[in-house]
């Protein structure tokens, strides 16, 4: 059962955060984007050397095992960006928010992503045919198979049949 499979290896998700988690998390920072809240750039971290590193990991760690965000990690610059395509800028449905966040929160979420996404694969707990919200897999890769499966089955003169479903809106405010 999933859940024993789950449960006995739960602890290779909670153990200390590594140098080399910290180094791959502040490896995948972007140069050049908005700083967030704490006005602290990418270029700080990605340039600052191991002793920084280190000390970075002290401060994960410390989180970590306290179960607890600092304020500061959680805190958020909230920016509007216009949808494109409006034609009426006057309403709140024609722009998007972003939130700024810190780089320490960034960083943090990008160790404990990269845990989890580890974890949910090697679990096997999402079908393999799953391609969105995955890393490697992508969107075109089912849409290949789709194509593929309708293909045989034509030429074995069998009927494929599809529901397509738009979910874009279902789950947002109607313009």
């Amino acid at each position: 059962m999933l859940a024993d499979k789950i449960k006995a290896t739960q602890h290779k998700l909670d153990y200390e955060i590594t140098s080399d988690e910290v180094e791959d998390a502040i490896f995948a920072l972007e140069i050049g984007k908005l700083s967030g809240a704490g006005d602290h750039f990418p270029e700080l971290f990605k340039f600052a050397g191991p002793n920084f590193i280190e000390a970075m990991r002290v401060m994960i760690n410390l989180s970590w095992n306290n179960g607890k965000l600092p304020t500061e990690w959680k805190t958020a610059n909230v920016k509007f960006l216009r949808k494109q395509g409006k034609t009426n800028y006057y309403s709140p449905s024609s722009y998007r928010p972003i939130s700024l966040t810190s780089v320490m929160c960034k960083i943090t979420e990008r160790i404990i992503l990269n845990r989890l996404a580890a974890f949910i694969e090697g679990m096997q707990i999402i079908d393999i045919n799953q391609e969105g919200f995955r890393k490697n897999p992508s969107t075109s890769n089912c849409l290949l198979r789709f194509i593929q499966n309708v293909i045989e089955k034509y030429h074995k003169g069998e009927i494929t049949l599809a529901c397509l479903i738009d979910l874009e809106k279902a789950y947002g405010e109607k313009d």
